[in-house]
């Protein structure tokens, strides 16, 4: 068995058939594709079912219901067969070309992963595309495990965190599991295995994904524990750094990663799901702020040009301590720009 392909499923009866087709209509066929099912939605669990009995390269876990993605994918893991390993969301998609491209890679370099770029869409609850964007790594080629710690600042940009975006070998990642987090737990398990020491990766400037966020799914919904998951990767990436000779500058990138952090609470406040009142989200964001790893941050992020664009009028008022003001602003600004964006792709 050449790649074993796991793929958590969880309420998305009606995006399921297009994204395992899509596995399914893979160029390369030596695969198993391995459906770690924890929905609550019986019909979801059903079709799961009829997938597995349709398809013998399928086979179906079903597991405890909302055991988290991270639980998931773990038990994919422990009965994979694969040389390789790669993780999947069961609501996108991705190219035909996937597997074929980037196991020929990891077969000619003998690298322990492969990272490659994605597209990301925005549907609308209809599931209308209202945006793309190409979102690629600057990264190109093979890097030694030494050669990353030199370039980690370029690592983290792009999409450092998503495991939909790599292929891994298999015995590189036996000793790693997944935490049992909602958010974030992407992120940890790619950093523990820089922990662990791998050896080389290859990064491959090619989009093969497509990223589809919906407003009902996990990243679209409001999460209480959001930055609480994010601290646990941010704490991760600091003892993944703790020893390379360039930490110093290192964590003035990690730094700006608790920053950014910090900010985008605000945008988790934006979804319908959150009933927090305008007083109870302020309240929320000005603890954050006050926490010793967002002073230090503020302190080492000297330059507003470091912030993103669409989060430096959130930090300015932020650092005056207008967090009520800054919730109200949030909640304006993105359904106007989520409009803007429909406009856009109509034109």
């Amino acid at each position: 068995m050449l790649v074993s392909v796991i793929m958590p499923v969880y309420n998305v009866r009606e995006y399921l058939e297009r994204a395992v087709n899509s596995v399914l209509n893979q160029e390369l066929q030596d695969f198993e594709l391995i459906l770690c099912d924890n929905s609550t939605d019986p019909e979801c669990r059903e079709l799961c079912r009829q997938l597995e009995k349709t398809h013998d390269r399928i086979k179906l876990l079903c597991l405890p219901m909302q055991c988290g993605p991270g639980v998931a994918r773990n038990a994919g893991l422990d009965i994979a067969r694969g040389k390789y390993i790669y993780f999947m969301d069961s609501d996108d998609c991705i190219k035909k070309n996937l597997l074929s491209d980037n196991v020929a890679i990891a077969e000619k370099y003998g690298c322990d992963m492969v990272k490659f770029g994605c597209t990301s869409l925005v549907a609308n609850n209809n599931g209308k595309i209202v945006s793309k964007t190409d979102i690629i790594q600057s990264l190109e080629g093979l890097y030694s495990f030494d050669m990353l710690k030199k370039h980690f600042t370029e690592y983290l940009e792009g999409t450092p965190n998503s495991v939909c975006l790599r292929l891994y070998k298999n015995d590189s990642i036996q000793k790693i599991r997944f935490e049992d987090y909602t958010t974030a737990e992407d992120g940890i398990f790619n950093t523990d295995i820089l922990i662990n020491g791998i050896k080389s990766i290859y990064f491959n400037r090619k989009s093969y994904y497509y990223y589809i966020g919906r407003p009902s799914s996990i990243m679209g919904q409001y999460n209480p524990n959001r930055y609480q998951d994010e601290l646990e990767l941010l704490k991760h990436m600091e003892r993944a750094v703790e020893n390379w000779s360039n930490r110093d500058e290192l964590m003035k990138k990690i730094d700006e990663m608790y920053l950014q952090s910090f900010l985008m609470e605000y945008n988790n406040f934006t979804h319908s799901s959150c009933d927090l009142k305008v007083a109870e989200a302020a309240k929320i964001v000005e603890d954050i702020y006050n926490r010793p790893e967002i002073q230090r941050a503020l302190k080492s992020v000297s330059s507003i040009k470091k912030i993103p664009p669409s989060a430096r009028i959130s930090y300015i008022l932020s650092v005056r301590k207008k967090f009520k003001a800054a919730v109200l602003f949030k909640r304006i600004y993105i359904p106007i720009s989520y409009f803007i964006n429909r406009l856009r792709m109509k034109i």
